[in-house]
């Protein structure tokens, strides 16, 4: 674990040096459609070779730009190169990285960084951590006791739920990077992410979230610390 821990900070120190001098042309789209249909960010295909550069040596990369790089290995790594690349393009102070570490499909190790802030957060295959991408010295990473806010993705998708919140008295916000939302879920009073989540987003994020009360299917995806706010929210749905 520490083998890829290390890869993904010297990268993510890489692509943010990279990311403070970027050059207009590469805040453009790719004149290529990527995996899946998507159109990326020039940048986003910048982030994506300096992990390859770093991670290759380490397993199959299946990333959201290119789909899968590399040849068939136990190991795969789960990459998105750079989440809330919009919300950067727009200079909205929330994006980063995620990548996550699976062996035969187990989940070993996750790597999320929010380039915003440098903070890091990690999962080195027993327990959560923190640090900081410019003194990376790991701690636990804990719940914040005094959450007042949730975080809702793709709220268009249900507008009916804008008002059911408020009759609640749940606040939220709407951030733009959705695999750094759900990576800061116990910071968090809740995260709900509507719509069929995309793996990029939940695969290394989710490492994070195992102490959690949580409810993930095709049509959303609910993540909260809290029980009564979670059945609240859950109720909701039915």
């Amino acid at each position: 674990m520490k083998q890829f821990l290390d890869a993904c900070l010297k990268a993510n120190l890489q692509i943010s040096k990279y990311l403070d001098n970027i050059c207009e042309s590469d805040l453009e789209f790719s004149p290529e459609l990527g995996y899946d249909n998507n159109q990326s960010y020039k940048l986003d295909l910048k982030c994506e070779e300096i992990f390859i550069e770093h991670l290759s040596s380490l397993g199959q990369i299946f990333s959201e730009e290119s789909g899968l790089i590399g040849e068939n290995s136990p190991y795969k790594i789960i990459l998105d190169p750079l989440d809330g690349s919009s919300n950067f393009v727009s200079k909205i102070p929330f994006y980063g990285t995620s990548a996550a570490l699976f062996k035969d499909e187990k989940a070993q190790s996750t790597f999320i960084c929010n380039l915003a802030n440098y903070e890091i957060l990690a999962f080195d295959g027993h327990k959560s951590l923190k640090s900081n991408l410019l003194n990376p010295c790991y701690s636990p990473f804990l719940p914040h006791p005094f959450s007042q806010v949730g975080v809702v993705e793709k709220i268009t998708l249900c507008p009916s739920l804008i008002n059911y919140l408020a009759q609640n008295k749940l606040k939220f916000r709407s951030l733009g990077a959705t695999a750094l939302s759900i990576a800061y879920a116990s910071y968090f009073s809740f995260v709900l992410v509507l719509g069929k989540t995309r793996i990029f987003d939940t695969a290394g994020a989710l490492m994070l979230c195992k102490d959690l009360h949580i409810e993930n299917n095709e049509n959303f995806l609910l993540i909260s610390k809290d029980k009564q706010t979670f059945d609240i929210i859950l109720e909701f749905f039915k």
